[in-house]
């Protein structure tokens, strides 16, 4: 049975650049991220301070970062600023985010 989180979104990231982008701003190693297998990672501050903290899930082409609510639009603004000229598309996340399973995530609709 689904189960909606409201304190959690999803932002999506796609693009022929988006593995460089993504790899290049986040503590964890990228390489890890599969169809299977999702990660945890944190992205600090150049002085290494906690910024914010995802769950990076690769779906479809694209990397799903599920995110806090309450960070949604301080994270959107962070990576609006590194994207620079990377191919890379951005998207805000649908209006609510269900949990359905693991298994599932293959049936995800991102609109």
């Amino acid at each position: 049975m689904p189960s909606l989180l409201s304190n959690r979104t999803l932002i999506k990231i796609s693009g022929n650049d988006s593995f460089k982008f993504i790899q290049n701003i986040i503590t964890n190693d990228l390489n890890g991220c599969t169809e299977s297998k999702s990660i945890y990672a944190m992205m600090l501050s150049p002085l290494g301070r906690f910024l914010f903290d995802m769950f990076i899930i690769n779906h479809s082409s694209a990397y799903l970062l599920d995110v806090s609510r309450n960070s949604l639009e301080s994270l959107l603004q962070r990576l609006a600023l590194y994207k620079l000229n990377l191919d890379v598309t951005i998207e805000k996340p649908p209006e609510n985010v269900w949990y359905i399973s693991a298994n599932k995530i293959s049936d995800l609709n991102y609109t």
